[in-house]
């Protein structure tokens, strides 16, 4: 059995807000929405 691990991720960017939604979006499909 393979247990996946689950990760925790905050995203902080102060210079330009958009930022923080491309990578949640990016990190949304490489974990599969998990």
């Amino acid at each position: 059995m393979s247990e996946d691990k689950i990760f925790n991720v905050l995203f902080l960017c102060t210079g330009n807000s958009a930022r923080s939604i491309m990578g949640e979006c990016i990190l949304n499909r490489l974990g599969i929405g998990r």
